[in-house]
């Protein structure tokens, strides 16, 4: 599992990408950028996109399946 922002994406034990999804309302150009690695739990990865104070979008969390990258 890995994160980088603007994008999630799973690969399996033998380095084959499973599936990859941008991270809804990333913001380009953001003057913090990333700061959170994703969170499995169960049969879920959990990434948080938090925002800038003065951004005009909401900070989010969000869940995908560990297996089909579903939202």
């Amino acid at each position: 599992m890995v994160a980088f922002g603007a994008g999630v994406a799973a690969y399996s034990v033998e380095g084959e990408p499973l599936w990859s999804k941008r991270v809804p309302g990333w913001i380009e150009g953001s003057i913090y950028g990333a700061g959170s690695s994703p969170v499995i739990h169960e049969d879920r990865v959990f990434v948080v996109s938090d925002r800038e104070y003065h951004s005009r979008r909401d900070s989010l969390v969000v869940a995908y399946a560990l297996r089909t990258g579903d939202e």
